[in-house]
């Protein structure tokens, strides 16, 4: 993979990252904290894998992403 591409990549992923969990406009149904120890792996041409600490207190994730 060229290094350009993984680089806008990841930049691309951090910014929609902080957008969508620190955007308090897009939570409608209730509010959320923000996950904890968020970060990315398995960074790929069609897929990526966001990771964050499990929170206990926590029924269930949905995920959003365009």
């Amino acid at each position: 993979m060229n290094g350009k591409f993984t680089k806008k990549l990841l930049t691309f992923i951090f910014v929609f990252s902080l957008a969508f969990f620190m955007n308090s406009s897009m939570v409608s149904a209730q509010n959320c904290d923000v996950p904890v120890g968020l970060n990315t792996s398995s960074i790929s041409n069609f897929s990526a894998t966001l990771n964050w600490d499990l929170d206990a207190n926590v029924d269930h994730y949905r995920l959003r992403y365009k």
